[in-house]
């Protein structure tokens, strides 16, 4: 046989064929179309052919020739997003695909150097000529973009802002969800987040936050890399407080666009009747059978001026609480708050706030299971300028079930 073995014509439908028949999709090849060629100095696309030796680039390159498929269902294609550093051999075993631009990408050094990786602790994924960039899901953004930064996250400013100020605060190592996250990780998250409301309080006077994490694609989440939205509120800057959810849903972090996660059909407040008290005992009991926790339940809890019941307690630690909910958005609709009545984040102690988001992570991740959920909705309202109604910090955990995305 002359030349370089690959698919022969027939070969090639049938196993296009085979991809329509089983709705996968080459995530490589969606990522990396072959109109793209490699840089004139290397290094080289060695998944188009042999290595070059002698010619400008891959052999190969330019007839379609793959030496690797990485195939996944058409239904997750959206969240495929490149890998665009040089893996060591430990971290390519069990690794799938093939690299950007070849499998290696050497560190010449100095300023001129092509991309060298930094430190982790400094939150910052490349440095290239000497700049320092941050990477966000599929975009690579100057150090400008970012606000601040803390051991294992970094917060970020300028993306499509849906208010003033509004910024995104994400995980550095990257994680597509939250339960991904090491416990310190998703703490320093939650803490970072914490601190850029400060900030955006001291530079744009604001009044109120509203937190939201759309966790997982069906939860509406545009970006595979998790995140959580922080605006700053001000007295009247919306004309319904709710438009701030509606714009949440809306956004995306490039005006180059993203994936359009499927729609949630919410019920209008209208619809959302009042349960009774033996509904939600019923619903806090299925919870407790499922549920993890350290704590007593308590025959009462306060919520501010309000009095929740003991059975309608599902979750208790030494210092936090999770009830369910008197006119739920969605079945596992709860909420979670600390056992102190304190009407801010801020005013939290440290060790309350660490107890609340670890009672947040268990909560979530049991209600996903109770419900069959693979993603949720987080949101907190962090003042009466949020929408806050009721002056005691509580986070609002709504399992989204999955639904099909499209293609």
């Amino acid at each position: 046989m002359r030349g370089q073995p690959g698919f022969t014509k027939g070969e090639r439908r049938r196993f296009q064929e085979i991809l329509k028949e089983g709705r996968l999709v080459d995530s490589y090849r969606h990522l990396h179309p072959v109109e793209d060629v490699p840089p004139p100095l290397g290094p080289f696309y060695t998944w188009r052919g042999h290595p070059p030796v002698h010619q400008a680039f891959a052999k190969y390159h330019g007839k379609g020739m793959r030496i690797d498929y990485a195939l996944i269902a058409e239904d997750i294609v959206r969240f495929a997003v490149p890998e665009r550093r040089a893996l060591s051999a430990r971290e390519r075993r069990g690794a799938v695909g093939s690299m950007g631009w070849g499998e290696a990408e050497p560190d010449k050094g100095g300023a001129s150097g092509v991309r060298s990786r930094l430190k982790e602790k400094e939150n910052v994924l490349f440095r290239e000529n000497g700049a320092e960039e941050v990477i966000f899901g599929e975009m690579r953004l100057a150090s400008g973009a970012v606000l601040l930064r803390s051991k294992s996250s970094v917060a970020l400013q300028g993306l499509q802002p849906i208010l003033p100020g509004h910024s995104v605060v994400v995980p550095w190592p990257s994680a597509t969800r939250l339960c991904e996250l090491s416990e310190d990780a998703m703490l320093d998250l939650w803490r970072t987040t914490l601190e850029t409301e400060r900030e955006l309080r001291r530079k744009l006077e604001s009044t109120a936050s509203n937190w939201a994490v759309f966790d997982g694609w069906p939860a509406g989440q545009p970006v595979p890399h998790a995140h959580v939205h922080v605006v700053p509120r001000k007295p009247n800057d919306l004309e319904k407080n709710d438009q701030v959810y509606e714009a949440l849903e809306r956004w995306v972090p490039s005006s180059k666009g993203a994936a359009c996660p499927p729609s949630i059909e919410w019920p209008e407040d209208e619809a959302r009747r009042k349960r009774t008290g033996e509904e939600m005992a019923a619903e806090a009991l299925s919870y407790r059978a499922v549920m993890p926790g350290s704590g007593s339940f308590p025959e009462e809890q306060a919520f501010a001026s309000f009095q929740i019941p003991g059975s309608h307690i599902f979750y208790a630690s030494e210092l936090t609480v999770g009830f369910v909910n008197l006119k739920p958005l969605v079945p596992g609709h709860v909420l979670v708050v600390p056992k102190r009545a304190a009407p801010r984040m801020e005013d939290l102690s440290a060790e309350e706030f660490e107890d609340l988001f670890r009672s947040v992570r268990l909560v979530q991740g049991a209600l996903e299971g109770a419900h069959g959920a693979e993603a949720s909705r987080l949101g907190i309202q962090d003042g009466a300028d949020a929408g806050q109604t009721v002056p005691h910090v509580h986070v609002h955990i709504l399992p989204i079930p999955l639904r099909k995305a499209p293609l």
